[in-house]
């Protein structure tokens, strides 16, 4: 196989593992913000930020705040991720 080919197959397998995460997150949320399924999604050093629900860094004050917000702000949260497109 040459490098060519060993690049797009690289980015074949880097798509589906971000559609993989997607999915889990979903899952997640969907469980009422499940604690040990979020772990899974987010590095240790994450930082997330919504305009309406909030900025948060590290996983585990993400883990935390999202099982807040999906059982306290938004306990109705159900995800179907369809089409997921993964741009370069």
């Amino acid at each position: 196989m040459d490098d060519k080919a060993l690049k797009r197959l690289q980015q074949l397998e880097d798509k589906e593992a971000i559609r993989d995460v997607i999915a889990r997150y979903a899952d997640a949320v969907d469980h009422n913000g499940d604690k040990e399924m979020l772990k899974s999604c987010f590095a240790n050093d994450v930082v997330w930020t919504s305009k309406k629900i909030g900025t948060w860094k590290g996983r585990a004050a993400v883990v935390k705040e999202l099982h807040r917000v999906c059982t306290v702000q938004i306990p109705w949260a159900l995800h179907f991720m369809t089409q997921v497109q993964v741009t370069d």
